[in-house]
């Protein structure tokens, strides 16, 4: 990124995902088994290197124009619009199908990726310039700190919930004998709540500080799986679609409360390392993202065709409950730290927390953005 700029690999990533979402489209005319399987995983890893570009640039440039409570604040509109999106998106390529078969819907997309790109580029505002040898930041300096490991695994273990539902709650609703128009409109709980709420996440932040938002969030989305079942462990809730739809509501919230504080805090926390941690932390952000994703569907499927619907949500639960408490007894441990700090115990002897603080001989970088004041 410190070679292109923030902008540039943004609009990169555009364009990439563009001309390889056309791409896809067209391998509908491919007759040949193998070739078309070849061809569909080769374009879709370009569209995922194109996401990953254009999203972690995203995160960097939000990171360098907005600081502090501002930065929230543009974390949960940007979070707003993934949910919009992402509540859009089925109907719309659906839609799309209806009016012009298999390809439309990614000429569509492709056109618009591609046509927005340059306007994008226009209204960013230019990449501010650092000295390069200075600014560069290695990935451990940034994954030594746990300042910036625990948020991350919230990230994933809470995208692991959003996506854990993906192949396994279609068939927990065989029981309401739902049209398909239903069944779409239920999925989009989760997402019409997340974009909804993400708004308003960072009043919580505020008064509560990022890691003790990030604990309520992995709690929230722990109970939503417990009514999603229900779980066996609350035999007097019957299975009803209106509990289903409170629970995706109540998940699509919680992995709110914990998308919008977390890299606010990574970013701060590792702000002494110079301008560029921000686009290191930006890419972590985005594996957390991406390795969510991965693993909330895989965990997912084996967990209910093992164990069933019920007992699997109560087990995934279990494991957002039990990352949530590691995270709470990490919350005062940390704060402790950073009363060393401000006191200059851990100035010249280092920081097990985050290691790379060790080195540092003033105490004027930012630390953990916990609810001192309120």
């Amino acid at each position: 990124m410190s070679k292109i700029g923030r902008r540039r690999l943004l609009v990169s990533g555009f364009v990439l995902e563009g001309f390889s979402t056309l791409a896809f489209g067209f391998l509908y005319y491919i007759e040949d088994r193998w070739l078309f399987m070849s061809l569909a995983i080769l374009i879709r890893a370009l569209q995922g290197f194109g996401s990953a570009a254009a999203s972690t640039s995203a995160f960097s440039i939000l990171a360098a124009v907005y600081q502090g409570e501002d930065f929230t604040t543009a974390i949960g509109c940007i979070e707003t619009a993934l949910g919009v999106g992402m509540m859009v998106g089925p109907p719309l390529g659906g839609a799309l199908y209806d009016l012009g078969g298999f390809v439309c819907p990614f000429i569509c997309m492709s056109a618009l990726f591609l046509a927005f790109s340059p306007i994008v580029y226009r209204l960013l505002p230019v990449d501010l310039k650092y000295d390069e040898k200075k600014a560069q930041v290695k990935l451990w300096s940034v994954l030594s700190c746990f300042e910036v490991l625990l948020p991350a695994g919230s990230i994933m273990f809470a995208m692991s919930a959003a996506a854990f539902t993906d192949p396994t709650l279609a068939e927990h609703l065989d029981d309401f004998e739902l049209s398909k128009v239903a069944v779409g409109a239920v999925f989009m709980v989760i997402t019409l709540t997340y974009a909804t709420t993400a708004p308003f996440v960072g009043r919580l932040v505020r008064r509560c500080g990022g890691m003790q938002t990030m604990v309520v969030g992995l709690f929230v989305s722990a109970l939503s799986y417990m009514l999603l079942g229900p779980s066996p462990l609350l035999p007097f809730i019957p299975k009803t679609l209106w509990l289903v739809c409170i629970a995706l509501g109540v998940m699509g919230l919680g992995c709110c409360i914990v998308f919008v504080p977390a890299m606010p805090h990574m970013t701060q926390a590792t702000t002494h390392l110079g301008p560029a941690a921000s686009d290191v932390v930006a890419g972590v952000v985005t594996s957390a993202f991406a390795l969510g994703n991965i693993i909330g569907p895989v965990m997912g499927s084996g967990l209910v065709a093992g164990l069933g619907f019920a007992t699997a949500s109560t087990t995934f639960a279990a494991i957002l409950a039990l990352y949530g408490v590691v995270l709470l007894i990490a919350v005062p441990l940390l704060a402790s730290r950073q009363g060393d700090l401000h006191g200059g115990v851990n100035s010249l002897h280092g920081d097990p927390l985050c290691p790379s603080k060790s080195s540092l001989s003033d105490h004027t970088m930012p630390l953990l953005a916990d609810c001192t004041e309120h």
